[in-house]
């Protein structure tokens, strides 16, 4: 919503809410009076000044006199009560004029004494004081709606800036990791072939196995560090398959676990259309999330819980949340252990900042019945469940935001 098209739909508002409150005030007042005149004379009581007909339609011409002038003063644009006083009184004398004219040319008012003019005063008092109550009344409206906008423009700034910070840090764990891969294990071929060189040269010179033992070691230390090493810092900092989707990524850390560990991924069929591999609509930021969850799943049942077993599920809740439930068949979940824990806290702690949701127990499930079988999901005695609410490659801004002044 562009700046011009904003400003005039909350100018229209403010209009809307000082006209229209001021009017309901003024007529709400002469309706009361109205009714109490035509209570003087439905129980006989003395005469009163203006029969109560008369008196009803000639104050709903002033109400609609008193909000035409308001409109045309235009004194909901401004900010303070004393800077639209001068268009209040003239909205409200312009109002009580036309009142009285009305009452004199249906020759209605008796010639008593005064009475004109206390029917002058009284119309001018009730129209200004119907226009600064519903000035009043527009003037809060305004400050709720700033300050609601306020809050959600705050809110946005914060989102846009842990996005920001989150598609820098999938950024640096890129940048580290293809240094890993690349330079890092580069250099150590070359130290690796060197050491073999060296090694080579030596034997030539006629020492044996038991000369050279220390640089075999050297040599094999190199390979362990190139393999695993490095390898597997890299695939912590960006997990493998990250760049095509979440589902893809999952896969490929379940597939590294040994083959006498069982894994079971399914997949909604939500999260799959939003997954789509290579034109994922999942943030790389979100998938690392995910994967981050899963992995620590799987890290804490193999450590603490000797689990054999997982069961991993990821869907799609609504629009814009990843449910990811991790369960095994290790032992239970020591609470204090899942509370404390330092991985699992900062991973919390991560997954509440994206204002997700992240939870550790123990029996998943009571044993339930489907179709005749037992559900298997019930012989799981340890799982994590987490929500992580996840956002489009691209965020839209909220719009100008209009000051109070």
């Amino acid at each position: 919503m562009g700046t011009s098209t904003l400003d005039a739909f909350d100018d229209r508002r403010d209009r809307v809410a000082h006209v229209g409150a001021s009017l309901i005030i003024i007529e709400s007042f002469y309706v009361v009076t109205a009714a109490y005149l035509w209570a003087q004379g439905a129980f006989g009581l003395p005469a009163t000044v203006v029969p109560s007909s008369t008196r009803f339609f000639i104050n709903l011409l002033t109400g609609l006199v008193l909000a035409a002038g308001l409109i045309l003063t235009k004194a909901h644009r401004y900010r303070q009560l004393w800077g639209a006083l001068p268009a209040l009184v003239l909205a409200a004398a312009v109002a009580a004029g036309v009142r009285l004219g009305s009452f004199v040319v249906t020759h209605v008012l008796p010639d008593a004494p005064g009475v004109r003019w206390v029917e002058t005063i009284s119309g001018f008092v009730f129209c200004l004081g119907a226009g600064c109550l519903g000035f009043a009344y527009a003037a809060v409206r305004r400050a709720e709606r700033l300050e609601a906008r306020s809050a959600a423009h705050a809110a946005y700034q914060r989102e846009l800036a842990l996005r920001t910070l989150e598609t820098e840090e999938v950024r640096v764990r890129r940048s580290i990791a293809e240094g890993l891969h690349g330079s890092l294990q580069q250099r150590l071929v070359i130290a690796a072939v060197q050491v073999d060189m060296f090694i080579e040269e030596t034997r030539r010179r006629g020492f044996g196995d038991e000369d050279v033992e220390a640089l075999m070691a050297l040599r094999r230390d190199l390979d362990d560090i190139r393999e695993n090493d490095v390898r597997a810092t890299s695939r912590m900092l960006y997990p493998e398959g990250i760049e095509i989707g979440v589902v893809p990524a999952v896969r490929m850390m379940l597939r590294r676990l040994p083959t006498g560990i069982a894994t079971r991924l399914h997949v909604g069929d939500a999260l799959r259309r939003r997954d789509d591999p290579g034109n994922s609509e999942v943030r790389p930021a979100d998938r690392l999330l995910v994967v981050r969850i899963v992995e620590e799943a799987v890290t804490n049942g193999l450590r603490h819980g000797h689990a054999t077993s997982f069961d991993v599920r990821l869907d799609l809740e609504g629009e814009s949340t990843i449910v990811v439930d991790v369960a095994n068949n290790g032992a239970a979940v020591d609470m204090s252990r899942a509370k404390h824990g330092s991985g699992t806290r900062r991973l919390r702690e991560r997954v509440e900042l994206a204002g997700g949701t992240l939870d550790v127990g123990s029996d998943v499930e009571a044993s339930r019945i489907t179709s005749g079988e037992i559900d298997g999901r019930a012989l799981h005695h340890a799982h994590l469940r987490a929500r992580v609410p996840v956002t489009r490659e691209a965020i839209t801004g909220l719009g100008h935001l209009p000051s109070d002044g």
